[in-house]
Formats: C-alpha cells, sequence, structure tokens
C-alpha cells in the first residue's frame, strides 16, 4: 500500500488446499520471500509434516517475523476496511517486514479477499485469482471446518471490547477441542456441533462457494491473473514478470 506498493503478491482463492499450493509453487521465486519455520518448512517445496488436512498450508509468519492478516481474516473485529489497513496493517506490515523491504523481496498472501477488494487497496499488486471446482472446494471446506480446532486469528492485534471476540473468547475458554464447525453451530444453532447439522451445513458452504466462484469467473483488471487448473505456468510466470518489470 502506498510507499509499501510493490512488496504484495496475492493468492485469490476459496479455502482449499490449491490456493496454498499454488502459493507455494509462486514462492520458489527468488523474489518471493519464504517464511522459512519448522511448521512452514525450509523452503517453499519442504510442505509441512504437521498440518493433517492440508500438506501445503503455510501462515506468513516465524519466530521473529509476523505478518497483519488481509482483512478478510479479522472483518467481524473491525467495521471499516479502510481503517483497518490504514491504522493496523500498514504500521504492522512495515514493522514485521524491515527486513524483506530492504532485501527488496516481496510478500506473498494466501487470502479469501477477492481480486477487485484487493485491488483498490494495494492498487500496484499481483494478484492470482483461483478458479476451482465448486464442489470440491465446498467438501475440502466442509472438511477442514469440521476436523479442525479452531483459534482466534491474530488475537494481538483484535479490539477486546468487540462483541464478536467476547463471543468467541468465551468459546474457546469454556470447551476444549473447539472447532470452527462447533462455532457455526453455535452462531446458528446456540449448542455446539452435531452430525445431523452436517447437511445444512454443507448447503451453506455450497450456496457461498457457488456465489463466490460466480463472482471470481467476471473478475478482469489488468493486475489480476484468473487461474484454472488448464492455466500453465509459464502463461503464469509471464504475467508475473510482466508486472514486475513496469515496477
Amino acid at each position: 500500500m502506498r510507499d509499501l506498493k510493490n512488496k504484495h503478491v496475492f493468492v485469490s482463492c476459496e479455502v482449499s488446499n490449491s490456493g496454498y499450493k499454488f502459493a507455494r509453487t509462486l514462492s520458489c521465486m527468488p523474489c518471493i520471500y519464504w517464511p522459512q519455520s519448522d511448521d512452514n518448512g525450509k523452503n517453499p517445496w519442504n510442505v509441512s509434516q504437521k498440518n493433517k488436512s492440508n500438506k501445503h498450508y503455510f501462515t506468513n509468519y516465524t519466530d521473529d517475523y509476523k505478518l497483519p492478516p488481509t482483512f478478510d481474516v479479522v472483518k467481524k473485529f473491525f467495521k471499516n476496511e479502510k481503517e483497518y489497513y490504514t491504522t493496523i496493517f500498514d504500521s504492522k506490515f512495515k514493522e514485521s517486514a524491515t527486513q524483506v523491504i530492504e532485501n527488496g523481496q516481496r510478500v506473498i498472501y494466501v487470502t479469501n479477499n477477492m481480486p477487485d477488494k484487493l485491488v483498490d487497496f494495494f492498487p500496484n499488486s499481483v494478484i492470482f485469482n483461483l478458479i476451482e471446482n465448486e464442489k470440491d472446494v465446498a467438501t475440502n471446506i466442509f472438511n477442514y471446518k469440521t476436523l479442525n480446532q479452531y483459534s482466534i486469528p491474530h488475537e494481538e492485534l483484535l479490539p477486546k471490547d468487540n462483541d464478536y471476540y467476547l463471543f468467541l473468547k468465551y468459546l474457546v475458554d469454556n470447551n476444549d477441542n473447539l472447532s470452527h464447525a462447533d462455532v457455526w453451530a453455535y452462531e446458528n444453532k446456540k449448542k455446539p456441533w452435531q452430525d445431523k447439522y452436517s447437511n445444512q451445513y454443507l448447503k451453506h458452504i455450497n450456496n457461498k462457494v457457488s456465489s463466490n466462484m460466480f463472482y471470481r469467473k467476471t473478475i478482469d483488471n489488468n493486475r489480476t491473473l484468473n487461474v484454472t487448473s488448464k492455466t500453465s505456468w509459464p502463461n503464469v510466470k509471464d504475467f508475473f514478470e510482466g508486472l514486475l518489470n513496469e515496477s
């Protein structure tokens, strides 16, 4: 953003294995910083041995480096997207990414934010918009949400008087092994997750993914490459290097 305008690469996608796999492959380029850690792997091609639901998953932080998240991760805790980026994201990014910026490298984010929103706040970024099979994505999301433990994202950045934060904090403190599906159940059923909710929850996910994927197919701007399973890596490389050469 602004003075950091050329330091961001985004893989915009639904919650799926494909987004992180694509981002790991991009991160093999020397111009992209790789957040090396035991969980992420020493290199992008060293897939995670700890994440059982998505071996390609990685975080944007290590022991001494933690980037702030894009707005989709914290949108329920902040009312204003512009205010979040200008007052919190910018300062935390500068604070965390000093070494990366000095090295001239770029930081990669895997995000659920839509490309047009990203362009609004990061007008000189490079964006890859993943268009995937809707049913496969919905199944991946359902499995992830029902099998993985929930934790409050980037708690150190969140306003502690926010109602949704207080709600989640109560759930986390009073439920062992709280899952993402449990959070959905408490929000919609006022009780913990039960298997009988599966059809309703999967339908909810399917509807959201279908709507999002329809919208993704309409994206058309010169900072974004729409990527499908048929997109060749030479095309990805040409698009990426073309935008970097403009910077």
